[in-house]
């Protein structure tokens, strides 16, 4: 039930996208289970599974001098466990362990434009990261264009190469940014500094276009470019 929950919510959630994907059935690929933490209990060497009151299921766990780092870890208080699933082969217990960033080394910030991200310490450490949004959005407008002129001759043909290109853009943008957040975290964990970012709630609205400002870039990039960012000021 844990399992079949999640896959009916996610497929009911994705079966409003028009991506050309179907998701008429939700499918479980790979056999595995995922313990309720109410009754489960890691004990270090072995789970403690409740299946009646007061009648427990015990499994003797396996491990190497790797998983062991992160027992001795738990056991000293500075690990938590998370929630443990069992797959065909394995059991997989997620360790968590608590960060305070409240008090950091130092402090970067970040700048962006559509062709790259600076980011930048007092230190300074400087890293400079290229991004590709122009060229995605670019790729992707003239795909488009171009699909819609054939729908005047060949509609069939064009609905099904819109379904095939429709969200492709956004999915390559997210990716981008994905990637570019990683390498930004890492370098703030590097560095053991925080991380200052303006507050980019309504910043579409805020952004003031001019003459210049337009045809100096691609037309619509500026409307269609990707805000989306896995950080997130507080």
């Amino acid at each position: 039930m844990l399992l079949a929950l999640p896959a009916l919510e996610s497929s009911y959630m994705m079966s409003g996208r028009n991506d050309g994907i179907n998701r008429d059935r939700p499918e479980v690929k790979k056999l595995f289970m995922q313990l309720d933490p109410v009754l489960v209990r890691f004990e270090g060497d072995r789970l403690r599974i409740s299946v009646k009151p007061r009648k427990f299921l015990y499994i003797q766990l396996k491990f190497g001098d790797y998983q062991r780092k992160f027992i001795e870890e738990w056991i000293c208080g500075k690990l938590r466990v998370g929630e443990i699933s069992i797959n065909e082969n394995k059991v997989l217990i997620p360790f968590r362990k608590d960060v305070d960033f409240s008090n950091p080394d130092d402090w970067i910030a970040i700048d962006f434009n559509e062709s790259n991200f600076t980011v930048a310490s007092y230190n300074p450490h400087i890293l400079r990261i290229e991004n590709s949004f122009r060229t995605i959005h670019t790729t992707y407008f003239n795909i488009i264009r171009g699909i819609q002129k054939l729908g005047k001759f060949k509609p069939k043909t064009a609905e099904r190469l819109l379904k095939k290109y429709s969200g492709r853009e956004k999915r390559r943008a997210m990716d981008e940014c994905h990637k570019i957040s990683k390498r930004i975290v890492d370098f703030a964990k590097q560095h053991k500094t925080g991380v200052i970012m303006e507050d980019l709630k309504g910043i579409r609205r805020r952004i003031s276009y001019n003459k210049n400002l337009i045809a100096d870039c691609t037309a619509g990039t500026l409307e269609s470019f990707s805000f989306t960012s896995n950080i997130k000021p507080n």
